[in-house]
């Protein structure tokens, strides 16, 4: 009987001593004790009134090439409707995906977008090294996605994922 009862004996001593080392995931998808994600700040700490004028041009590089470029982001600070929300993780990556993938819009063309009701979401990317990337996406009208070199036609499925984020966090 002994040698019955030792491998389970063995397995839950295992499993109790693994088990207070684990960090809990939340549901924003990162870690909640994680040093990594807490050190990059949520900038800008409030929504600007005029995301236009706070981040004239991004110094971000490779702007001309993606809407969101380099390494992926790990914050996003997403002002529109409502208060300012702060994004982490694997919702930030799965963003910067769909907002890469989107239609690049021809370039040096003016456009008279029709019906242009708003709103026009800030989307503030930020890197670890300290970059903020300032991405635009306009929710009605011609529906661009921007970051002040590159021009996107943007989708319902960026649209809803940004309402989402919103009405999640």
């Amino acid at each position: 009987m002994v040698p019955r009862r030792l491998p389970l004996l063995l397995l839950t001593f295992l499993a109790a001593c693994t088990a207070s080392h684990l960090q809990p995931v939340d549901r924003s998808g990162t870690l909640q004790r994680s040093p990594y994600a807490a050190a990059i700040a949520a900038r800008p700490s409030r929504c600007p009134a005029d995301a236009f004028a706070r981040l004239k041009h991004n110094a971000v590089p490779g702007t001309r090439h993606t809407l969101v470029p380099g390494t992926t982001p790990t914050v996003l600070v997403l002002c529109g409707v409502g208060p300012r929300t702060v994004v982490r993780g694997w919702r930030v990556r799965r963003l910067v995906h769909q907002l890469n993938g989107l239609k690049q819009a021809p370039n040096g063309v003016e456009f008279a977008c029709p019906l242009d009701m708003g709103p026009t979401y800030a989307l503030y990317f930020d890197y670890a090294n300290g970059d903020v990337l300032l991405v635009t996406v306009d929710a009605s009208g011609c529906r661009f996605a921007a970051n002040g070199r590159r021009s996107s036609w943007t989708d319902g499925h960026v649209l809803g994922r940004i309402r989402n984020l919103l009405a999640t966090a």
